[in-house]
């Protein structure tokens, strides 16, 4: 049942109905955290973090990203943490921290090759990223800091990402 309330706030999204999607998503998660299934609640976390971006609310959705991270990586569930860290350099490039977005890229870069996937997860969440950063650093500064995160462990790309912050409306 939670699996599909996810699902029905995907669909629901895509006609245009928000509120309701974000709905399903809450009630999603709830069943998922009394189930004590934390894959699932990070999924609905993902799926919250996405719903706030998209409402404008980059604290909220940090803050469901930040949550979904620790639990996907309690779990060493490498596809979801890699969407994670590609929804939070997502937010970092937008919150003027395009130099841990370019890092998280790279990081992110790293894991789906080692799964030998085609195409990162989120992609459009990728490409905002990789465009803001790259527009904010310059071509050159954000490929050295995209090699540097090709680099990193998981833990130093999840401590990294455990840094974006993003203000709330009323801090400005």
């Amino acid at each position: 049942e939670a699996v599909a309330l996810i699902h029905l706030s995907n669909i629901v999204f895509s006609r245009g109905d928000r509120d309701l999607a974000t709905q399903h998503v809450e009630a999603s998660l709830a069943r998922f955290r009394v189930s004590g299934y934390a894959a699932g609640a990070g999924m609905a976390l993902g799926r919250r973090a996405r719903l706030a971006r998209d409402r404008g609310d980059g604290h909220e959705a940090a803050l469901a990203y930040h949550e979904a991270l620790r639990l996907w990586s309690s779990q060493n569930d490498h596809w979801y943490i890699r969407m994670a860290l590609t929804g939070l350099a997502e937010l970092a490039s937008a919150y003027g921290q395009s130099s841990a977005a370019a890092s998280l890229l790279g990081s992110v870069d790293t894991l789906v090759q080692e799964a030998g996937a085609l195409l990162p997860p989120a992609g459009f969440e990728y490409v905002r990223a990789t465009t803001a950063a790259r527009a904010a650093l310059g071509a050159e500064r954000f490929a050295e800091l995209h090699a540097k995160g090709q680099q990193l462990s998981l833990a130093e790309a999840v401590a990294i990402a455990a840094t974006i912050s993003v203000p709330t409306s009323a801090d400005g």
